[in-house]
């Protein structure tokens, strides 16, 4: 598994268990390592696709009765979104899984990354990776991602203590944002490892200057990251040398 490629997935469904309808789904390819704008992704590198309900029903998923009366409180808008305008013609869910799992296959490979090994990033690890599952055993077809792979973003949030409150927009809308956020929860979890390293290596020459060489060891290793990794490494090394700075200062 990379640390420097991912997918992030979302899906639109009818229901929140394993076994309801999805009827549409998208995927962005980011890393989680650098700094996210959502403006910059390229086309080849984003997906969104929609099916129709009752090809997920005939597949044998079954909506709740709890998002019936969800989605026939929205907007109509919204609505037409999940449901299709009327007299549109929408591919069925075989089709669409397949579609993503090719974009999948397609994406990773170009980032010189086998899919096998990519992480799946999802906004609850036991709801859209599993929700998807169903719908591909449903259609007779292969998940196209290892499930060792999947990544939450709640626990990454709660974490570096992001808050993050979805939308009612689109899957690749939501894909986007969740991107985003995933960014600035690793960035801000790398910058508090390198306070805490910075603080433990200023402290050490404040107890014995004989460990002087090895703070210089933990000082070279952030520099180095920085100039060898640029901006995924920056939060790390920032914070180390704050941190050093600031506690010899006030030794």
């Amino acid at each position: 598994m990379t640390d420097k490629f991912a997918f992030m997935v979302d899906c639109e469904t009818l229901g929140t268990d394993p076994g309801c309808p999805v009827v549409g789904v998208a995927a962005v390819v980011f890393d989680p390592s650098s700094p996210f704008d959502p403006e910059a992704v390229a086309d080849e590198d984003k997906f969104e696709s929609y099916c129709s309900l009752e090809s997920a029903m005939a597949a044998g998923l079954t909506p709740s009765p709890g998002s019936i009366l969800f989605w026939m409180e929205q907007p109509d808008a919204a609505r037409k979104r999940v449901f299709g305008a009327a007299g549109e013609t929408r591919k069925d869910l075989k089709n669409m899984l397949s579609e993503l799992a090719f974009f999948m296959s397609r994406r990773a490979p170009a980032y010189g990354i086998s899919l096998a090994d990519a992480p799946i990033w999802s906004h609850g690890k036991d709801f859209d990776p599993k929700v998807l599952q169903a719908a591909y055993d449903a259609v007779g077809q292969r998940v196209p991602w290892n499930f060792r792979h999947s990544m939450d973003t709640r626990t990454a949030f709660r974490l570096a203590g992001v808050e993050y409150k979805g939308k009612a927009h689109t899957p690749l809308e939501d894909c986007l944002a969740q991107c985003a956020a995933v960014c600035e929860a690793i960035s801000r979890l790398g910058l508090g490892a390198g306070l805490a390293a910075g603080v433990f290596a200023a402290l050490s020459i404040a107890i014995g200057m004989e460990t002087a060489p090895y703070v210089a060891v933990a000082g070279a290793a952030a520099a180095i990251l920085f100039l060898v990794h640029g901006s995924r490494r920056a939060p790390l090394a920032q914070g180390f040398g704050f941190a050093f700075f600031a506690v010899t200062g006030l030794a």
